[in-house]
Parts: C-alpha cells; structure tokens; sequence
C-alpha cells in the first residue's frame, strides 16, 4: 500500500513545465516555454489572400490559357451546351415530375365522382325507405299493437 502512495506522489511531482523530475516547482515561477528554431517558423510571404473571393474563379485554368483561341472558344461553347443541356434536362425532370402528378390526380378525381355518385344514390334509397316507413306507419299500426293481449296470453298445452 505504502509502494502505492509512493508511486501516486511521483506522479503528481512529475509533470508538464516541471525541470527536474524529483523535485516540485515553485507555484510564483512562470512556467518555461521551449524556444522553436527559425526552421518551424512559416513564411506567409508566398501566400497572396485574394481580396475578392470569386478572383480565383473568374481566372481561367492553366490548362486552358495554354489552348490557342480557336479551341478556347470551342470550349467556352461546349461548356454553354452542357449547361443548357443540364438546364433542360432539369426542366424535363420536373415536367415529367409535374405530368405524373397531374394524372394521378385526375384519376383521384374520377374516383371522387364514382364514390360522390355513390354516396347520393345511397342517400336516395335511404331517404326512400323512410319515407315509405313512415307511410306505414301512417297507414297501419305498428306491427306491436296488431297483435291483442289476448293473443299473447295463449299458450299452448302441447
């Protein structure tokens, strides 16, 4: 147990900004930073930060400086007709996108009428059968008071 305290008080003495292993540091004293050699310091020199942030976009690639004019415009164009091409592919996309939609809800739409026409037809015949009730009720008694409470005292000696 007592190795073990020994070894935890060695750890607390060794430590970052410590010179010497065995011996504590004063708390008053500063620690000590380790000087770098000039060969870790970064020139910054060879580094221009562009004042304009689109400046490295607007400027043409290396490779296409090194094209002749001809073949520059040439491709210039074809870059245009990719992008229109991008453009119009995207505008198809979403027209086609738009067509599906459109169908879908025209066929709900028939499903609505069918399911509305439906609805009114049932409604009808509902409507129906209780007006033809209530005729016969009008007409007649119910079928309960029809039958007279002597009728139902009868019973069968079977």
């Amino acid at each position: 147990m007592r190795g073990i305290l020994l070894a935890k008080t060695e750890i607390r003495r060794t430590g970052f900004g410590l010179g010497d292993v065995g011996r504590a540091r004063d708390p008053r004293q500063p620690l000590l930073k380790k000087k770098r050699g000039a060969e870790y310091d970064i020139s910054l020199e060879g580094w221009a930060i562009p004042q304009n942030i689109d400046e490295e976009v607007e400027q043409p690639n290396e490779a296409v400086k090194k094209i002749e004019l001809p073949q520059q415009v040439i491709y210039q164009k074809s870059i245009g007709i990719m992008n229109q091409k991008l453009h119009r592919d995207n505008e198809n996309k979403f027209k086609d996108q738009i067509t599906a939609d459109r169908v879908k809800i025209s066929s709900l739409s028939v499903k609505v009428a069918t399911l509305s026409a439906q609805v009114r037809r049932l409604r009808e015949e509902l409507s129906e059968a209780r007006s033809r009730r209530l005729i016969v009720y009008k007409n007649k008694r119910p079928a309960a008071e029809v039958f007279s409470p002597a009728m139902e005292l009868q019973t069968c000696t079977c």
